[in-house]
């Protein structure tokens, strides 16, 4: 997207040129836009700003609900799942509770990497509104790549066997 300053900048850089001879297409080329973008930008006689910030988008049809993401929430700050990242907390979930608080397909389309940002933010707004309430770190909300269900196992498929603890 280019800013609207940027927009009047190109406009008049276009126009300036025009007004030495220079055809559209040709002045549109060298700032690497399309006559059909200076078109549009100046319909009606002046310069049109940028519509797309200002479109209301739908909520998704598999978009997590409030409930349903202070759920996730909630599991995550349980002092057992605290510690482990969100891959770890989904696999023991399902292993121990035979539950699931994200689908596979959720997680795909990266709804559980939105709900991770959303509580960074929180935590960073509640951090400098009170950085007194704050004595460390907070876990690590970045979402981690692969999901393993049994880590172990694949170590030892691998020829990387776990070393074993002396008894």
């Amino acid at each position: 997207m280019i800013s609207p300053p940027d927009r009047r900048h190109a406009i008049a850089l276009i126009d300036n040129a025009r007004a030495q001879g220079a055809r559209l297409a040709a002045a549109c080329r060298e700032l690497g836009m399309s006559a059909r973008t200076y078109q549009r930008w100046t319909r009606d006689g002046g310069l049109r700003e940028d519509q797309r910030p200002l479109v209301e988008r739908p909520i998704p049809a598999n978009a997590l609900t409030p409930i349903e993401e202070q759920e996730i929430l909630d599991t995550c700050h349980r002092p057992d799942y605290a510690h482990l990242p969100p891959e770890q907390i989904v696999v023991r979930l399902f292993g121990e509770e035979a539950r699931y608080l994200a689908s596979p397909s959720q997680r795909h389309a990266r709804q559980d990497t939105d709900i991770l940002m959303k509580r960074d933010q929180i935590n960073r707004t509640a951090r400098n509104t009170h950085p007194a309430r704050w004595s460390g770190r907070t876990r690590n909300w970045t979402p981690v790549k692969t999901v393993s269900l049994n880590p172990e196992r694949e170590l030892s498929v691998m020829g990387n066997k776990p070393e074993k603890k002396a008894a």
